[in-house]
């Protein structure tokens, strides 16, 4: 999640970046919270190739742990609704802040880590598995015909076997699931968006495995037209 409408920001009259806001790494046992990067580290970096970076409000996006715990991914953005003025720029750093780097590739809006420093994301068509030490693209995952939106939201299963790609297409959210052992595949029938398409109650695919690997949490319009939680299920030999 980006943020919380009517959520308090401490932020909110400063001028310049903040230097006290930014990625917190959040201890559930002891409540600490220590500033891993900040607006203003950000700002600095982006300066270089982006001097227009001062002119933007930027936020953070897609935030995510390495499978180790080892790294972070994230996405500064700014002005992303207005065209052609848009900043989106992927970062990857360790888990404790130090070795901030930009990267050179943009591997699309919803990528996923793999293992080590490896991201599954987008290239045109593909799906593809990225390197983020050597930043280069090391290899493919499925097909066009299989996952027909790379740029959808995609999870990789807990066990690693496991790929999902989720999209919108007509009014209804897909799922592909690939084995990736032996490239069999599935397509779930549509799961309908109803009137959420845009703004704060939007339903979008972000699917999200269960930790046995075996069901895949989602949000859809049941039958009453009421949104609600679904699970899939994935069923021993179902993919055979």
């Amino acid at each position: 999640m980006t943020g919380s409408p009517g959520a308090y920001d401490w932020t909110a009259e400063q001028k310049e970046h903040p230097s006290n806001d930014g990625i917190f790494k959040v201890s559930t046992i002891t409540g600490e919270k220590p500033l891993l990067v900040s607006f203003a580290q950000l700002a600095a970096s982006l300066r270089p190739t982006h001097p227009d970076v001062d002119s933007k409000e930027r936020f953070i996006n897609h935030t995510l742990w390495s499978r180790n715990d080892s790294r972070i991914y994230f996405f500064v953005r700014g002005d992303f609704e207005v065209s052609g003025k848009r900043l989106d720029v992927p970062f990857v750093m360790n888990s404790d802040g130090s070795q901030l780097q930009m990267l050179s590739r943009h591997i699309g809006g919803h990528p996923e880590w793999e293992s080590g420093h490896i991201l599954i994301g987008r290239r045109d068509k593909d799906q593809i598995r990225f390197d983020t030490e050597r930043q280069e693209i090391i290899g493919l995952i499925g097909t066009p015909e299989i996952f027909p939106d790379p740029n959808g939201d995609v999870a990789l299963s807990p066990n690693g076997e496991l790929f999902i790609n989720g999209y919108n297409k007509s009014g209804k959210n897909y799922y592909s699931i690939l084995r990736r052992s032996d490239e069999i595949w599935t397509r779930r029938v549509g799961l309908n968006k109803g009137g959420f398409h845009t703004e704060g109650l939007r339903i979008e695919p972000s699917p999200c495995w269960n930790r046995d690997s075996n069901q895949i949490l989602t949000v859809a319009v049941d039958e009453h037209k009421t949104r609600q939680l679904h699970v899939i299920s994935i069923l021993p030999g179902s993919a055979d």
